[in-house]
């Protein structure tokens, strides 16, 4: 039964805390979606990482939930909001506490709830439900690791199966670029310590060196950020937050802010966007045909008419120092205000 009871307390407020950072990062994300495309993916992440912080984190040793799991009853409730301004920035707080001999313990949103299910419904209701919550979360992210593991086999051999083309140098590693015949989706890029970018035979033949440029560029930007093992880990987060409001909405908000920010980054790098626009639709007729499971990953996603606009309405940004100074502090800001927010959750 604790087992339970502890997956319900930490998963509902969990995904409180998933909501609430969500409401605080929205519109700092809308405003530079379009022309800081990285820094609103980060933006756009803290949900994920506030709520991958709280299931860590457990539930705190002061909180209610052990006394009421040692059978203490609380005498009445507390209630406690603030705003406030501190070193690194805005703290919002929505606090609840259990009033229990003269003294205020810190409570959550999913102790209250627990015990108003057990009472009205019947005794270890909310147990059971923590319980299932849990492991469908846990089944869900075993699918997926699944399936992730076969995609990733799958790339490897059709890595293997092609050709090298050319040698690109990034952060020190040497990036094969392999153009392979047994796939004809879009590009992708891998690896870690060997990383390797791989183009279609049939699109590498359709392609200008111009546009072949241009994809390499983008898929090498995927790689100095890291997207692959970044999206690994939202995509388990969204499976163990499969009940919140949003989730899976975020997590598709954030792959495909990736891909507008490795557009921007190739076209830092020199890729012309008329080049890379062209390009990416030649990619994604190749993708509608292929029917396969791995293209189920490896997909140019329904926001490919906005990426192919805004490159053809491409108008730089200025990356000037003060800039990116002026939006590292923000990002830092909002992410402080996040990790200390407390919305009805455990504090």
């Amino acid at each position: 039964m604790i087992v339970g009871a502890f997956c319900w307390n930490v998963l509902f407020s969990a995904g409180l805390s998933f909501l609430a950072s969500l409401a605080v990062v929205w519109l700092f994300a809308r405003r530079y979606a379009a022309a800081r495309p990285r820094l609103a993916v980060l933006l756009l992440a803290m949900p994920f990482a506030r709520a991958a912080f709280d299931v860590l984190r457990g539930i705190p040793e002061g909180a209610f939930f052990w006394e009421r799991m040692a059978g203490a009853v609380q005498e009445k409730g507390a209630f406690r909001m603030g705003f406030g301004v501190r070193e690194l920035g805005p703290k919002l707080e929505v606090a609840l506490g259990a009033v229990r001999g003269g003294m205020v313990i810190p409570q959550s949103a999913a102790d209250v709830l627990a015990a108003g299910l057990d009472r009205r419904l019947g005794h270890g209701l909310s147990a059971y439900l923590g319980l299932a919550l849990g492991l469908v979360g846990l089944a869900l992210a075993a699918r997926d690791a699944v399936r992730l593991a076969s995609a990733s086999r799958a790339c490897r051999r059709h890595v293997a199966a092609g050709s090298r083309i050319e040698t690109r140098h990034l952060l020190g590693r040497a990036v094969r670029v392999v153009v392979s015949p047994s796939w004809s989706g879009v590009p992708f890029a891998g690896g870690l310590l060997r990383p390797w970018v791989c183009i279609g035979e049939s699109l590498h033949r359709a392609l200008t060196p111009e546009e072949l440029d241009a994809v390499v560029l983008h898929e090498l930007a995927h790689l100095r950020s890291f997207d692959a093992c970044f999206l690994v880990a939202v995509r388990m987060l969204r499976a163990v937050l499969w009940f919140v409001p949003c989730a899976g909405w975020l997590a598709r908000a954030i792959a495909a802010g990736c891909e507008r920010a490795a557009d921007a980054d190739a076209v830092s790098r020199g890729a012309r966007p008329s080049a890379l626009a062209s390009a990416l639709v030649r990619a994604a007729e190749g993708a509608v045909e292929d029917r396969g499971m791995l293209a189920t990953f490896l997909h140019p996603g329904p926001a490919l008419a906005q990426r192919v606009h805004a490159l053809l309405h491409h108008d730089p940004a200025p990356t000037r120092w003060h800039a990116r100074l002026a939006h590292a502090a923000l990002l830092l800001v909002v992410a402080s205000t996040v990790l200390r927010l407390t919305a009805c959750g455990n504090p």
